[in-house]
């Protein structure tokens, strides 16, 4: 006994794992029984899904993939392929009872696939692009050829994973159009036997140091086991060579040893010491715990690609970081910077050049004020990570329907991990010890015991949009015992194998846990709670993203600083009018004798160049989406077209104020207003103002790629609505992770006002 006292598979995995996908088709969730007696079980999958999806039959299908569950479910998944060819997320998934009889089937699967799959560019060509787009180098012998689903229509494309900067939350996927060498889509793939005495969850809701059992071998000197290998970032002056420019970085050392007794008896240093071995300690302590505790619910369950994870702790940067000052980037003497998160990042071969690491990895920054290490909520949550990461594979990038761009894949990537973290905890709040370094004062990072809905707390960055469906879980697992509560969680992880896609709307994965928990021993009654926590919350029958203005200015979800994101062309994938679609849009009722719509707004630029990693591309440019109709905008994909009234009008600039303006038809009685934009890299709005007035004698001008734009001049007469603040919104809050680190570094506001702050 030893005793503390101290607290892609590569690229292929990336591409069919995320991706900015259309709306259509849905997913196709059926839940029966459909028997297949004496069929081998990838056999009898095929068959199961002819039966609960006749689409299947035309479908080409890859090998199966067989996950076995503690209850004796199996889950049988199987991509969908076109001429040998992935089709990102896109494929048929069928669940056994323990049985052996299929009991449910998804699918969600692609039928108007490209004739040709010849490229017309190489993998060098589409390496050089993923480069340009990112500053950092690619190999030109990595891309992997793919079958890319899009707004339009499904584009062969080369999915490239450029090398990642070690260490940095930033891990970039590019997806490159193999006719034109046109970047489709970039996003950021990174989704945030001895005894010790540790802090039981986190030091400041378990403050006392308890006794554990280290999971290693009674003559190890190190922290690993064939799980988990734990190292410490260790500052000995080195210097890499990155990108052509040296770049000081620390050492990854396993510094925790056992004393004279074996024993790992390192007591908690200074919240603030940047190499403590107590951090160590730690990470290793919770990561083994919440490994046990989902083998728990799939005892085969594999995080890394049949390796252990390795767990960085006290992370920290070189200075001149974010503003690219090579200078201070490269010298050595220069102490290393804190760093303010922590996050899981899925394999990358940058890692494994510099670190010598094979696979994923956790990396928990030492803040200026507290050290991440030491909150085991913090830990299951990235650690939660790299479980969606292997079985629910959460799309990096939005989900599109028919009201926009959703990030709700993302956001549910953060609910899960903010779930099964309080579940572990035995709490609802989230993060209390590190919500300290990032917001001195607050309670907690987010809190599962909320009463956000959609749309109201809908801000289109994937932690602020994350509670509404965290707190929908919550809200039904609280009122269970304990032994329910077990049981729920499972049939939560059981749904997270259950679906075709990771490209879900929230609805879809709410759909597979309620038939998850069906099927399960607590039933239709705990299903049925958790539908009307779902529908309480606005995730069931759906999150439709439209907000009522009623006068004054309308602004986002109050903890995300009052802002809504706007997605850029290159995060959603949809540019071929030239614009994306925005996340929300605002109903007005419009006064009767109106002949002018006015829109104002002010826009929030995200970075886009600035930094070491900006994101690259062309900044963003609102575009103010316009319908005069009784009915939402609503978008449709394959062809990606609006409603036939939709305008499409570039607003006029003025530093952050944007204005635009519009005739009324006449006869109209409402008008939907949504904010897209049209540049490549995120931004951001707040303050949208909506204002009719009643004569025409000021010119505005507008320009369409919609049904047509008015022009037309306005005067006098103003008839405007009344009231006040248009909608005053809570929320979570947080920066945008998808951008690179340019745009972290741009989001400083947020950083300093926020209420809960991030982990990613």
């Amino acid at each position: 006994m030893r005793s503390s006292t101290s607290l892609s598979a590569g690229l292929f995995v990336l591409a069919l794992a995320h991706g900015a996908l259309a709306a259509s088709p849905g997913l196709v969730s059926v839940p029966g029984r459909f028997p297949a007696p004496g069929a081998p079980l990838e056999a009898a999958a095929v068959l199961a899904a002819r039966q609960a999806v006749p689409e299947v039959a035309s479908a080409d299908l890859g090998p199966a993939q067989i996950l076995e569950l503690a209850g004796g479910e199996r889950v049988v998944k199987l991509p969908q392929l076109h001429r040998g060819l992935p089709v990102a997320l896109r494929g048929v998934a069928v669940t056994f009872g323990a049985d052996g009889t299929a009991r449910h089937v998804s699918a969600r699967l692609e039928d108007d696939l490209p004739a040709r799959v010849l490229p017309a560019i190489t993998r060098a060509d589409a390496a050089r692009a993923a480069a340009a787009r990112t500053g950092l180098p690619a190999d030109p012998a990595q891309p992997l050829l793919v079958i890319w689903p899009t707004a339009d229509g499904n584009t062969l494309a080369w999915a490239v994973a450029p090398a990642a900067f070690p260490g940095s939350p930033y891990v970039p996927v590019v997806v490159v159009d193999a006719g034109t060498g046109e970047v489709i889509v970039h996003y950021n793939a990174v989704v945030g036997l001895d005894q010790a005495k540790v802090y039981p969850t986190n030091p400041v809701k378990s403050p006392a140091l308890a006794a554990v059992t280290l999971p290693v071998g009674a003559s190890a000197v190190t922290l690993q086991n064939a799980d988990v290998v734990s190292q410490n970032c260790i500052d000995k002056h080195s210097v890499k060579t990155i990108m052509g420019f040296g770049v000081h970085v620390c050492d990854l050392v396993q510094t925790a040893a056992p004393d004279a007794n074996g024993d790992f008896l390192t007591a908690p240093a200074m919240d603030t010491d940047p190499e403590d071995t107590f951090s160590e300690i730690s990470m290793f302590h919770h990561v083994t715990r919440v490994y046990s505790f989902f083998r728990g619910f799939s005892p085969k369950l594999d995080v890394n690609m049949g390796m252990p994870i390795t767990t960085v702790s006290n992370l920290r940067i070189p200075q001149g970081f974010s503003t690219l000052d090579v200078a201070k980037l490269g010298d050595p003497n220069l102490p290393l910077a804190p760093f303010q998160n922590a996050f899981f990042s899925p394999s990358n071969p940058l890692f494994s050049t510099i670190f010598n690491i094979s696979g994923g990895a956790m990396w928990f920054g030492q803040g200026p004020l507290k050290d991440y290490s030491y909150d085991g909520d913090v830990i299951y949550h990235e650690f939660t990570h790299s479980v969606v990461n292997v079985t629910l594979k959460l799309a990096g990038t939005p989900h599109l329907d028919a009201f926009g761009a959703s990030v709700s894949p993302g956001a549910m990537n953060e609910a899960l991990a903010d779930y099964f973290s309080s579940a572990l905890a035995g709490d609802p709040d989230v993060g209390e010890y590190a919500a300290q370094d990032i917001a001195p004062g607050t309670k907690y990072i987010r809190t599962l015991d909320n009463k956000d809905t959609c749309p109201k707390d809908i801000g289109g960055e994937v932690h602020q949009d994350s509670t509404l469906f965290s707190g929908a879980l919550w809200d039904a697992r609280k009122a269970l015992t304990t032994a329910q509560q077990a049981q729920f969680d499972g049939a939560v992880f059981t749904a997270m194998n259950m679906s075709a896609t990771g490209d879900l709307a929230y609805e879809e994965l709410a759909k597979l846990i309620t038939d998850a928990l069906t099927a399960s021993p607590l039933g239709k009654p705990v299903a049925d709670a958790l539908t009307a926590a779902f529908a309480a919350h606005g995730v069931l029958p759906g999150c439709d993203r439209v907000l009522e203005y009623t006068g004054g200015a309308l602004n986002g979800p109050a903890a995300l600083q009052n802002l809504w994101f706007a997605l850029g062309t290159q995060t959603t994938g949809v540019s071929t009018k030239g614009w994306t679609p925005g996340v929300v849009q605002a109903h007005y009722k419009l006064p009767a004798g109106s002949t002018k719509l006015a829109v104002d707004l002010t826009t929030v630029k995200l970075g886009g160049g600035g930094g070491m990693f900006g994101m690259m591309g062309t900044p963003f440019a609102p575009k103010v989406l316009v319908s005069f109709d009784t009915k939402p905008i609503q978008f449709t994909y394959k062809p990606f077209k609006g409603p036939a009234s939709l305008l499409a009008i570039d607003p006029t600039l003025s530093g952050s104020d944007a204005s635009a303006s519009v005739d009324v038809p006449q006869g109209a009685t409402d008008v939907y207003v949504m904010i897209g934009s049209s540049g490549q890299t995120d931004g951001a709005y707040t303050a949208l103002k909506l204002k009719a007035s009643g004569d025409t004698s000021t010119s505005a001008s507008s320009s369409s790629s919609g049904a047509g734009a008015s022009s037309s001049s306005s005067s006098g007469g103003v008839v405007s609505a009344t009231g006040g603040c248009g909608c005053a919104v809570p929320g979570v809050r947080e920066k945008e992770t998808e951008a690179a680190l340019g745009a972290l570094a741009a989001l400083g506001l947020l950083l300093s006002r926020r209420r809960r702050g991030q982990i990613r």
